[in-house]
């Protein structure tokens, strides 16, 4: 079993930054540039886990959030908002709609795993435990 990522980043080498440091082996990664192609890529693949840019073209990250959690009802999707905005009020504003995990750029992509096993680890040990076990062969 992979876990279904999602990446909606409209900023080249940090989508490079992503395929290269999520090992394929662990996570079926998508990509997008815009928050509609974000929304319409939720809808039809089903993602398990959002990575989620604040400053997409079209549609910003903070409205992409607004419409899964109250739109279309969606609080299970893992949701992870990826920003240089690192302010007490924006993390406040993400919180409140619903987000598991805020990611500030710049960041590692350790950052990034470590961020995803803890949720795991707190809600779904078991799938917690099958993502360390991949990583560390994968090292």
């Amino acid at each position: 079993m992979k876990l279904k990522i999602l990446i909606a980043e409209d900023n080249q080498l940090i989508q490079q930054l992503f395929e290269d440091g999520l090992p394929s082996t662990v996570f079926e990664k998508s990509f997008v540039k815009d928050g509609k192609e974000a929304l319409k890529a939720y809808l039809e693949w089903k993602p398990d886990i959002i990575i989620l840019d604040y400053m997409l073209p079209v549609m910003n990250g903070l409205k992409v959030l607004q419409e899964i959690r109250k739109t279309y009802n969606d609080s299970s999707t893992v949701i992870i908002m990826s920003t240089f905005m690192d302010t007490t009020e924006y993390k406040k504003r993400c919180a409140v709609l619903g987000i598991q995990a805020f990611l500030p750029k710049p960041f590692r992509i350790r950052d990034l795993i470590n961020l995803i096993i803890e949720h795991y680890r707190s809600n779904d040990e078991e799938i917690a435990i099958m993502l360390e076990e991949r990583l560390r062969r994968k090292n």
